[in-house]
Formats: C-alpha cells, sequence, structure tokens
C-alpha cells in the first residue's frame, strides 16, 4: 500500500464515505472495502488503515497525509449580504462590495453567478471549484440607476450678440 497517494483534495465534510471517495478518485486501483479511515484532524493528519479481515493488502500497513482539509461552507464567511448601492451590477463590481462587507472572504476562492437588478449568488466549489469553500451564499444590492441627461443653461452671447459655442447646454450622467 504504499505506492498509493494519500493526500487528497480538500473535501465537502468529514464523512468516511466521502473521504475514502476522495482517495478511491486519486488512486483508481485501491479496494476501499479493504481500507478504513484511522484518523482524520481537519487542517491535519489524515490517516487510512488495512481492515484486519483483508485479503487484498497487508493487515499492518497504512498510510496518511499531514494535510487534511475540509472546505467551509460559504454562507459561514459571508454574514453581511446586504451590499447597498452599487454603480453597476458587474460580476467585479459585485465581489469588491462582498470583500469590503465581509473582509474574511477570499475572492480569488469564488465566483459570482445568477445575477439580476437585485442579486447575485456567490459561488465557492460549486461552480469554480474552491479549495475553501464549498456552497453559495446570496447577496442583495440596490443597483444606481443611471440616465443620459442634457442640461440646459442660460445662453451666453458676445459683444456682438453671437452665442459663444459650448455655453448654451451641456451634458451630464446623472445616477439616482
Amino acid at each position: 500500500m504504499t505506492d498509493f497517494k494519500w493526500c487528497i483534495d480538500p473535501v465537502n465534510d468529514t464523512n468516511d464515505e466521502t473521504i475514502l471517495a476522495a482517495v478511491k478518485a486519486k488512486n483508481p486501483n485501491l479496494d476501499t472495502s479493504q481500507v478504513y479511515v484511522k484518523q482524520k484532524v481537519v487542517n491535519g493528519r489524515l490517516e487510512l488503515g488495512v481492515k484486519s479481515t483483508s485479503n487484498k493488502y497487508n493487515t499492518t500497513s497504512s498510510g496518511h497525509c499531514d494535510n487534511f482539509t475540509v472546505r467551509q461552507n460559504i454562507s459561514n464567511i459571508i454574514t453581511n449580504t446586504q451590499l447597498g448601492s452599487l454603480n453597476n451590477n458587474n460580476k467585479d463590481t459585485i465581489l469588491n462590495a462582498v470583500k469590503t462587507k465581509n473582509p474574511n472572504l477570499d475572492t480569488s476562492q469564488v465566483g459570482v453567478s445568477r445575477i439580476t437588478d437585485t442579486s447575485a449568488d456567490i459561488d465557492g466549489a460549486t461552480y469554480y471549484n474552491s479549495n475553501k469553500y464549498q456552497g453559495y451564499k446570496t447577496v442583495y444590492f440596490t443597483n444606481k440607476k443611471c440616465s443620459f441627461k442634457e442640461i440646459f443653461l442660460t445662453p451666453v452671447w458676445d459683444n456682438w450678440y453671437r452665442l459663444i459655442p459650448g455655453y448654451d447646454a451641456y451634458h451630464a450622467i446623472e445616477c439616482i
């Protein structure tokens, strides 16, 4: 059993079945019915042993990895879901606002999906294969409505009663 890869990618929970499925994914030839999870310490050691009834592997063997991690549920990280008023609803604007309201969030490990005018989902492993997070959390915001507005001013005349160009009107973007 020494030629098996015991270090696995982060998993979503600490159930033995989940762990054994992740080990099996790294080691397709491993018969997981012959092994068991002997020790699991999150952010620490994962050790697998061989069942005493195994007819395939040496029952005194075991394998371990010292980097066993479990993804956090993103709902526990994003606690402030009200982002306030945003200038637009593009992904970068939303992520920046989420990070401002939830400074412990690693935005390199999440994505944004299901964007509407007033909400978006921040996704972990569900869509973006995050090593840190699983699941998604909906965040809410108001989207400033911007419009092009032409504002007329009092015309300015020169000494010969000609209109001075550029002083009769100007344009502005107005956000409400």
